[in-house]
C-alpha cells in the first residue's frame, strides 16, 4: 500500500532513477493463532492475536520487537518497545547528545542558530545495539520519542493518517545503515582536494583579488582583506588551502557588469596559477543570475500568501523565511526570498547549460550552500502566514513536505548535474547547510553556524556522530566555530580618513581563543574534511605558539590522505561513516 508514497520514492522519481528492490516479499503462515512471515532471506515478522509485531534476523534473533500503529485525532504512531537501559542512535544532524534514550524531539529542520537542540538535517531513522533498524520514510515534521513519554516505549508521531516506513532485520548497526543508504542512496565518493583546507570567510573578504578596500555592510565600514593577501599568508604558515569559497565575488553580476565579470576571472587566474579550486557561496534554490541570457521570471517560483487565513499577497515571488527561536543573527527577521522553480525542466536546461556552464568555463569547481531549512511548509506556518505555491508541476511536492524535500532535491539534482559538467576538470564540490533524508547522496554537508566556545566543539563532534549514524556519512563543520561569543563591531582604526571594523563579534581573550582554536584543530584534523568559515580570527593572526600548532596539525591531516581515501570509499560504498563511535565496532560492550 505504501510502495509509491515515501521519502525515497518521491526523490528517486524526481532524479528519474529506478527504485532498488530493498523491501522483502513475505510468505505467510499460521500456528498457534500467531501469523508468521518469513522472507527469502530467512528475516522474519511475527504477529500476535493482539497484532503487536516482532521482528527477527536470518538467524532468529529478535531485533526489533512489540511494534504497533495507531492512528488518532488525524495522528499516524508507529511506536515499539525498547529494553531496560537500550540505547537508541541517528536521527540525523543532532548537536545536543548522541545516546537518545529518554529524549521527546520534534524532527524539523531551522536555523537554529547555536541552539544545540535544533537541527538543520532531520532523518526519521534509528538504531539500537541489537542492530535493528527503524525508518520512516516522509519528508513531514513528526515527533520522535525514546523512553521520555513512556518507559520503555519508542515510537514516532507524525501529523497524517498514515506512515510509511521500513523495518531493517538486522543484527548490526553497521548492516542497518547499509541498508537505509542502499534504498536512499549511496554518497557519491569526494574528490581529493574537498578534504581541504578550504578558507571562507564572511563578506566582504575574498570578494576582490586585492586588497585592502572597505565597503558597507549592514550599517558598517567593513575593512575586506584580498583573496592573494589571504592565500599567501596562509601559504606562509606552510598550509596550502585546496580550495577557496569566494563570497560576494561579483558571480551574480557576471552577465551584467564586465568589471566584476574581469575582477572574478582575475581571482580565478590566480588561483589556477597556485593550484587551488576556485568554490562560490550561494543560497539554496538561488538562480545566480536573472541577467543571464534567456533568463525568465517564471524560473523563480511564485507563491500566494494569506494572513491568518485571509488572503493577503495573490502573486509574488518573495517568499519569507522561515526561522526558528535561535534567530540567525546575520540576517535580521521578517526576510524574505526568491527560489527557483525545481519542478520546471526548462529551469533546469537554463540553469545547467546557461549559468553553470558559464561558471564553470570561468573556473569555478564548487559552491557551498547556505539557509537551506528556509523554505516554509506549503499552508499555514507558525506567525499565521500561510504560503501556497505555483509550481509547474505540482505532483513533485504533492503529499510531501516543501519545507524538507525542497532542499534534498534541489541539493541532490544539483550535484548530479555539475559532477557531469565539471567531469573532465576535477571535479565539483556541494558543500551544503541542511537537508533530510537523502542528503548524504552529495558530499559534503557543515554543520551550520556555532559559536567559538569549548562546549560548541562538543557539539560539532555530536553533530559528526549523530550523522554518520544516520547514513551521512560526509559531514563537516567551520574549524573551532563560525562566531565569537556575542554579536558586535570591532574596531580597528582608519583605511584613509574612513573608519572601518575587521570582523564583527565581540572581543575574546586572546589566550582563551586561541586555546578554542588549537583545539578545533586537533579534533577537524583527524576527519575528512577541513574548512573555515565566519567572523573569527584566520589561522595566521593568531600568535606565534599557535600558527605553529595549525601548520602541525594540518601536516598531520595531510599525511593521512591514504587513510582518509580509504574510509571515504567505505563510506560511498556502504554508508560506514568515517568518524565512528565505539558502538559500531563493539556494540555488545556496555562500556
Amino acid at each position: 500500500a505504501f510502495a509509491d508514497a515515501g521519502a525515497v520514492q518521491k526523490l528517486a522519481a524526481f532524479m528519474d532513477e529506478k527504485m532498488p528492490s530493498a523491501a522483502q516479499a513475505f510468505r505467510l503462515a499460521e500456528k498457534d493463532g500467531v501469523r508468521l512471515c518469513r522472507a527469502a532471506d530467512g528475516t522474519s515478522v511475527t504477529v500476535d492475536g493482539a497484532g503487536w509485531l516482532d521482528v527477527r534476523s536470518a538467524s532468529g534473533k529478535l531485533v526489533t520487537e512489540r511494534i504497533r500503529v495507531s492512528a488518532a485525532a488525524g495522528k499516524a504512531v508507529l511506536a515499539g518497545r525498547l529494553l531496560d537501559d537500550e540505547a537508541v542512535y541517528g536521527l540525523g544532524e543532532r548537536l545536543d547528545r548522541f545516546n537518545k534514550r529518554g529524549q521527546r524531539v520534534t524532527l524539523y529542520t531551522s536555523d537554529g542558530y547555536n541552539d544545540s537542540s535544533a537541527t538543520y538535517m532531520a532523518i526519521p531513522l534509528f538504531t539500537t545495539p541489537r542492530g535493528g533498524g527503524v525508518f520512516v520514510n516522509l519528508y513531514e515534521r513528526m515527533v520522535a520519542d525514546f523512553g521520555a513519554a513512556e518507559t520503555n516505549v519508542w515510537r514516532f508521531e507524525a501529523d497524517r493518517p498514515n506512515l510509511d516506513a521500513y523495518l531493517f532485520a538486522k543484527e548490526r548497526i553497521p548492516a542497518a545503515i547499509e541498508a537505509y543508504t542502499a534504498l536512499s542512496g549511496h554518497a557519491d565518493e569526494p574528490e581529493d582536494w574537498n578534504r581541504g583546507p578550504l578558507i571562507c570567510r564572511y563578506y566582504p573578504d575574498l570578494t576582490r583579488l586585492d586588497g585592502p578596500f572597505v565597503c558597507e555592510f549592514r550599517g558598517m565600514t567593513l575593512r575586506g582583506h584580498g583573496l592573494r593577501e589571504m592565500m599567501e599568508r596562509h601559504i606562509s604558515l606552510g598550509v596550502k588551502p585546496t580550495a577557496v569559497i569566494v563570497e560576494g565575488g561579483g558571480y551574480a553580476d557576471l552577465f551584467s557588469k564586465p568589471e566584476k565579470r574581469e575582477e572574478f576571472r582575475r581571482m580565478a587566474a590566480y588561483l589556477r596559477e597556485k593550484d587551488i579550486k576556485l568554490m562560490i557561496y550561494m543560497r539554496m534554490g538561488s538562480v545566480c543570475s536573472k541577467a543571464a541570457p534567456g533568463f525568465r521570471p517564471g524560473f523563480n517560483v511564485s507563491v500566494a500568501l494569506a494572513t491568518n487565513g485571509v488572503p493577503a499577497v495573490a502573486d509574488t515571488k518573495m517568499i519569507p523565511d522561515r526561522y526558528s527561536k535561535g534567530i540567525n543573527p546575520d540576517v535580521g527577521k521578517a526576510k524574505a526570498h526568491e527560489a527557483a522553480d525545481i519542478t520546471d525542466p526548462a529551469f533546469w536546461d537554463w540553469y545547467v547549460n546557461t549559468v553553470w556552464k558559464d561558471l564553470v568555463e570561468a573556473g569555478v569547481r564548487g559552491v557551498k550552500i547556505d539557509f537551506c531549512e528556509e523554505l516554509p511548509e506549503e499552508g499555514a506556518n507558525p506567525g499565521g502566514v500561510g504560503v501556497h505555491y505555483k509550481w509547474k508541476d505540482p505532483s513533485v511536492f504533492a503529499g510531501t513536505s516543501v519545507h524538507h524535500a525542497y532542499p534534498t532535491f534541489f541539493i541532490s539534482r544539483f550535484y548530479c548535474e555539475m559532477s557531469r559538467l565539471a567531469k573532465d576538470r576535477g571535479g565539483f564540490m556541494v558543500l551544503s547547510r541542511g537537508g533530510g533524508i537523502g542528503s548524504q547522496r552529495n558530499p559534503y554537508l557543515w554543520a551550520g553556524d556555532q559559536q567559538r566556545l569549548f562546549e560548541k566543539l562538543d557539539d560539532q563532534l555530536l553533530a559528526l556522530l549523530n550523522s554518520g549514524m544516520s547514513g551521512v556519512p560526509f559531514m563537516t563543520y567551520d574549524l573551532a566555530g563560525y562566531q565569537y561569543n556575542g554579536l558586535c563591531a570591532e574596531p580597528d582604526g582608519k583605511i584613509g580618513d574612513t573608519p572601518v571594523v575587521v570582523r564583527r563579534g565581540r572581543k575574546t581573550d586572546a589566550g582563551t581563543e586561541a586555546a578554542i582554536f588549537r583545539r578545533g584543530v586537533e579534533f577537524t584534523a583527524f576527519t575528512t574534511c577541513v574548512q573555515s568559515h565566519g567572523f573569527v580570527r584566520n589561522a595566521y593572526d593568531f600568535d606565534v605558539a599557535t600558527r605553529e600548532h595549525y601548520r602541525k596539525y594540518m601536516t598531520i591531516h595531510a599525511s593521512l590522505s591514504n587513510l582518509i581515501a580509504k574510509v571515504c570509499r567505505e563510506a560511498s560504498e556502504k554508508g560506514v561513516p568515517p568518524v565512528r563511535p565505539l558502538v559500531w565496532a563493539y556494540p555488545d560492550d556496555p562500556k
